[in-house]
């Protein structure tokens, strides 16, 4: 009786004699055939050894026993590589394990993502304890059409530029902005840190306030080729409050009545004890 090959995808079979047959269940013919191999396979399984494989999960040093019997199969079906499995340690953590699901890393968005299993368990291989922080998918397909932009400092005079990274754009593009930021690039950034706030006096003869020289300031100063030594002239805080406030006024002057006109900044000097408030147009200082 010819009998089918036990290995899978082995066409070949092996004779189940009559002898063998009567044996098996005392003469009376009711035996079913055992499974076997074929000659050629029992041949070929004789000459194969067990092998120790690599645990498919990346960080594991565990390994798994490739037996004769799965090498076998595995020939018939045309494969000569072994296949990727789990040592036992990792199937059994495997099994114990449940997909996850988590927020998207841009704190923006509100949307989820879902960490695997395997996922896990190759994480936790790796000695991490808090989940990855990851883009929900529909970030992510836009994430991966984005490209880094290079873009020019914002310091006036800075000829540098500094990359406007797709990390960043997604970050933006999360929080509802579509338009470029204005920044430093790296060299202004660094460059920033060797200088400090300086208190200077106003500009206007009289007022004892004081403006701040910020480290934006000389920064772009040093960038546009001016000495930091050599702070500009400026107004104090309170200087420019006034004249915001201020209006140009009409005077009449005291001799012949005519408008004569008192500019804010003219103001602002009488104000400081600089000047003094006009009482007489110019016809009639003239001939006075």
């Amino acid at each position: 009786m010819d009998v089918e090959c036990r290995v899978r995808e082995c066409k070949e079979k092996w004779v189940w004699s009559a002898q063998a047959q009567m044996a098996a269940d005392g003469g009376k013919g009711t035996a079913r055939p055992p499974a076997r191999m074929c000659s050629s396979c029992y041949d070929k399984y004789n000459n194969l050894n067990e092998q120790q494989i690599n645990c498919r999960t990346r960080g594991c040093d565990g390994t798994w026993i490739w037996t004769r019997g799965m090498q076998l199969e595995a020939e018939k079906q045309g494969h000569r590589e072994p296949p990727k499995r789990m040592c036992d340690d990792c199937a059994n953590e495997y099994a114990d394990l449940e997909e996850k699901e988590l927020p998207c890393k841009l704190d923006a968005c509100e949307k989820t993502w879902f960490w695997r299993r395997g996922a896990q368990l190759e994480h936790k291989k790796a000695g991490y304890n808090e989940p990855p922080k990851r883009m929900c998918d529909d970030c992510y397909n836009q994430f991966v059409q984005l490209k880094d932009q290079t873009l020019k400092c914002k310091v006036r005079g800075c000829e540098e530029a500094w990359v406007w990274t797709r990390g960043m754009q997604m970050e933006a593009l999360s929080r509802g902005r579509t338009g470029r930021p204005y920044r430093m690039c790296d060299d202004c950034a660094k460059k920033l840190t060797e200088f400090k706030d300086k208190q200077l006096l106003c500009k206007h003869e009289g007022c004892e306030g004081k403006w701040i020289w910020t480290p934006e300031m000389q920064l772009e100063a040093t960038r546009r080729g001016q000495s930091p030594d050599k702070p500009p002239r400026r107004m104090c805080e309170e200087c420019v409050e006034f004249l915001d406030k201020a209006q140009t006024a009409q005077i009449a002057c005291e001799s012949c009545g005519a408008a004569i006109t008192w500019t804010k900044e003219a103001q602002l000097h009488v104000k400081l004890g600089a000047w003094v408030k006009p009482t007489l147009c110019s016809d009639c200082r003239k001939n006075k």
